[in-house]
């Protein structure tokens, strides 16, 4: 019984061989450019949309805007960049707390993500059911 037990669980633990690593590390070295690069563009609009608003307060939903976006970027690109730093300590070290923690902001980057896209297109499906009913009641003369 003792025997199935432990050959259960060796069924089931995975470990990393030097293939797994390589792309684990390269997919860190990607993601810390990627995030690092998110970072710059991110701070570059905002600062030209601040200047494009000149202060005015006819602008300040366009400084809003500018606003969510910066901290929707900032957020995305930060656990690209928590990704990267932890698996590749994880990876050097052989830490597996360090690598599932890395994995845990990657699941998180994609989580934040999908909703932004599930966000995205509902209000993509409600715009065009705003234009299709306009549109039906000019047609109706409504």
């Amino acid at each position: 019984m003792q025997e199935e037990q432990q050959y259960n669980n060796e069924l089931f633990q995975v470990t990393i061989d030097d293939t797994a690593r390589e792309h684990l590390q390269a997919a860190a070295r990607w993601a810390r450019l990627v995030g690092i690069l998110g970072l710059v563009g991110a701070g570059l609009s905002f600062v030209n949309t601040m200047i494009r608003s000149g202060g005015t307060a006819a602008m300040a939903g366009g400084i809003l805007g500018g606003l969510i976006a910066l901290g929707i970027s900032i957020g995305l690109n930060l656990l690209l960049l928590r990704f990267a730093s932890q698996v590749s300590a994880g990876i050097a070290t052989d830490n597996q707390y360090q690598l599932n923690e890395g994995a845990g902001n990657l699941s998180g980057y994609f989580k934040f993500l999908g909703i932004l896209v599930i966000i995205a297109l509902s209000l993509m499906v409600l715009v065009v059911l705003m234009i299709s009913s306009f549109g039906m009641g000019r047609a109706l003369g409504i």
